[in-house]
């Protein structure tokens, strides 16, 4: 019998922490020729419309591959990288840090499921003044409010995903050598949803043998 708790313990445990994930992979494709070697090295590059989102986005991906024993280095600490860089900045940016390889996130599309529902929407509300005697009456009587509604079709938002596509590329050759795309339900939580991308990626690298581990 406490062995059967034990066991049905450790599974709510899992459905729990499963339910708190927000981001999935849903694709993970090794490119067709790409080169038989391991990435020890690599720039991280966030393609963010805002450089507060970019920075964090590369701090805690490049922190989550420090962590597992590769080098990484975020792509907005270097100058010629700060905006929409040249394809020779990014040359000379590969150089100086010497990556291998270049790991990028990029944001693809929002898909919104919805459903439409007949609802009330206000039309006008205000005071109801016939003429500036019944203004100064109703002051004094109470103000009498009103609004109108109409019947409209109303859409209501059910859920929100945003899908992102990261891939590898060899440094030397500008080649993909790896891609995938994930699902975010939680993008606002942009920590959250970015450690749960960083670890759903590694992963996959590691079991595509992309990835090279310093010792310790």
């Amino acid at each position: 019998m406490n062995t059967l708790l034990v066991r049905l313990a450790g599974l709510l445990l899992l459905l729990a922490l499963s339910g708190c994930a927000s981001t999935t992979l849903v694709s993970s494709q090794k490119a067709a020729g790409a080169p038989a070697r391991q990435y020890g090295s690599l720039l991280v590059v966030g393609m963010a419309d805002t450089p507060a989102t970019r920075q964090v986005f590369e701090e805690i991906f490049a922190d989550e591959l420090r962590k597992r024993g590769v080098n990484a280095v975020s792509s907005y600490t270097i100058a010629g990288l700060k905006g929409k860089a040249s394809r020779a900045a990014f040359a000379e940016a590969v150089r100086t840090t010497g990556s291998d390889g270049l790991l990028t996130t990029r944001f693809v599309a929002v898909k919104k499921r919805h459903v439409t529902k007949t609802g009330f929407v206000m039309t006008d509300r205000g005071v109801d003044v016939v003429d500036y005697y019944d203004y100064y009456g109703n002051y004094w009587e109470g103000v009498e409010n009103y609004a109108t509604f109409d019947s409209r079709q109303v859409d209501e938002v059910l859920s929100s995903v945003t899908i992102l596509e990261t891939s590898l590329f060899d440094a030397a050759t500008g080649s993909a050598v790896w891609s995938g795309r994930s699902n975010e339900r939680h993008a606002d939580k942009l920590i959250q949803s970015t450690e749960e991308l960083a670890a759903l990626v590694l992963d996959a690298l590691t079991r595509e043998d992309l990835l090279t581990f310093k010792t310790k």
